[in-house]
């Protein structure tokens, strides 16, 4: 009698020594997940950047700006601001980053946006006149003087998006390195999806800001991660060389997604008057004074006699 080859297996007891491979594989996976985001979403260098001792980034012989913008906010500001509620929020219920017909609501007024183009805040009356206004619209307005004539606060330069609220200028302020807070929120929700609700809740964005940036991370995972990888393993500050350029990651963050980001955003670091991890060019930042206790129904005129 011919005596039958035994099939080969991965191990003798299929049922206990294979499942254990896979068991200490899969930890062995998710643990080198674990180390790889972490090193690829961390940031080890300074909050807010400079470039030659110099806030900015200047351009040709140009002298460093005199008056550099504001990096620290009293706890009263920033609960002001958080506080202050949007009568007109906008929402996003897809990604723009994959769709390109991807609007918020109530849609962007794309005949408004020009080189000039600002978002104010307008804000309600409070009960009483010694209190401070908490409720206000959001529109936005082809220059600073149509806004401060309808009575508007410019909160930042450029058309008014889901990141726009005081909420999340509140949330800019109090965490400079916004982009690395915000990527560690997305590092969980690749890693534990329950997570991230709760990362983004503790620095303090609006919902529909939150899934921007979420959408926004997830792009450059996938569009920039060679790139990424490679200024993690060389530990590369967001800006490298003598005139201050962009590391190969961050420029592909801003060629990819940038664009997009911040049409859909509004409101960002450089367009609110806020520096950031990136050291930029003078000229893109925004010199916008942030009131957290604005005058309500301000005429232009009035508004200019204060001013002066």
């Amino acid at each position: 009698m011919t005596r039958s080859t035994p099939k080969k297996t991965c191990c003798k007891r299929p049922s206990s020594c294979c499942a254990c491979f896979i068991f200490l594989f899969a930890i062995t996976f998710i643990v080198g997940a674990a180390f790889f985001f972490a090193r690829i979403l961390s940031n080890n260098h300074d909050p807010i950047a400079s470039c030659n001792d110099c806030h900015c980034i200047t351009s040709g012989n140009a002298s460093c700006p005199a008056t550099k913008p504001r990096t620290i906010f009293s706890k009263t500001t920033l609960d002001e601001f958080s506080n202050a509620r949007a009568l007109n929020p906008r929402t996003l219920s897809c990604n723009p980053f994959k769709n390109e017909t991807c609007d918020m609501f109530p849609p962007q007024n794309t005949t408004l946006v020009g080189s000039d183009t600002v978002c104010g805040l307008r804000y309600e009356a409070a009960n009483n006149t010694d209190e401070c206004p908490t409720d206000y619209n959001m529109f936005t307005y082809k220059n600073t003087d149509e806004a401060k004539s309808d009575g508007a606060v410019v909160t930042h330069t450029g058309a008014c998006g889901v990141c726009s609220t005081t909420q999340d200028l509140a949330a800019y302020m109090r965490t400079p390195d916004i982009l690395t807070a915000t990527k560690h929120c997305s590092k969980l929700s690749l890693l534990r999806g329950n997570s991230r609700e709760n990362c983004l809740a503790e620095i303090g964005l609006s919902k529909a800001c939150s899934e921007l940036w979420l959408h926004r991370w997830n792009a450059v995972f996938v569009n920039c991660l060679l790139e990424c990888t490679e200024s993690m393993l060389r530990d590369e500050p967001s800006n490298t060389g003598p005139q201050c350029e962009l590391n190969d990651c961050v420029q592909c963050n801003e060629d990819t997604v940038g664009e997009v980001f911040t049409q859909v955003a509004g409101r960002t670091r450089r367009r609110s008057g806020l520096l950031s991890t990136e050291a930029r060019l003078c000229e893109e930042i925004s010199p916008v004074i942030h009131q957290s206790c604005p005058m309500v129904n301000v005429t232009l005129a009035e508004q200019r006699s204060v001013e002066n």
